[in-house]
């Protein structure tokens, strides 16, 4: 592994409950969501960027009350695939 990774990587085990490090651990385990997250939302500008002006035109026609309806389903599906998952 490069050097500048190591440091990050001496703290993961494959449980991380038993880990000595348990703030590095859940570091690396946060870094490592916003990486996912960053690589998810920037696949429809990549692949498809008219497509994704389109979508963000007809997010900002909506009520604000519809985006918060929208954003709460979100949220909640997230934590529930979170929980299914761990």
């Amino acid at each position: 592994m490069p050097a500048p990774f190591a440091s990050l990587q001496s703290g993961l085990s494959f449980f991380p409950c038993s880990s000595t490090s348990a703030p590095s651990s859940m570091l690396v385990e946060i870094l490592t969501a916003v990486s996912l997250v960053l690589v998810l939302e920037g696949l429809l500008p990549f692949i498809n960027p008219t497509g994704y002006k389109n979508a963000i035109r007809i997010m900002l026609e909506q009520p604000d009350s519809r985006m918060r309806i929208i954003g709460l389903c979100s949220m909640i599906a997230g934590v529930i695939l979170l929980t299914l998952v761990r």
